[in-house]
């Protein structure tokens, strides 16, 4: 499979929309030997790698459905790893808003804790011997 495959692949699965960056923008790539027989799939249905890397979005689409359709747990399979993949990718993170660097060792911000909701469990005492 050619790189221009695997990314034209990758970037009609994830395409940049509103805000977001495509797959391939993100860092999503499909390995070499990753899911060969969905990509091998998506070749035969498009009559070729390069008819597919050449095809406009609609047609695209339409190839990866109809995979989908004949073999949707290895297809399934395949969008999970990538799904995975593009999710934890800091441009998408940074593109929802969310924070981009690891909670450890800073760890998260809480609120300032507030003894007293511990006030009813002291004046119990304890309750073992």
């Amino acid at each position: 499979m050619t790189e221009a495959f695997r990314r034209a692949v990758v970037d009609t699965l994830f395409p940049a929309d509103a805000g977001l960056p495509s797959g391939t923008e993100a860092g999503v790539t499909l390995a070499p030997t990753d899911h060969d027989p969905v990509l091998t799939a998506i070749a035969d249905r498009s009559g070729g790698e390069a008819s597919f890397v050449a095809a406009d979005e609609p047609t695209r689409v339409a190839t990866l459905q109809t995979v989908e359709q004949e073999d949707g747990a290895a297809f399934e399979r395949m969008i999970v790893d990538l799904l995975a993949d593009y999710c934890e990718a800091q441009s998408v993170l940074r593109a929802f808003g969310w924070r981009t660097d690891p909670p450890q060792p800073r760890g998260f911000d809480l609120p300032p804790f507030d003894a007293t909701v511990l006030a009813q469990a002291k004046r119990r005492g304890r309750l073992w011997r």
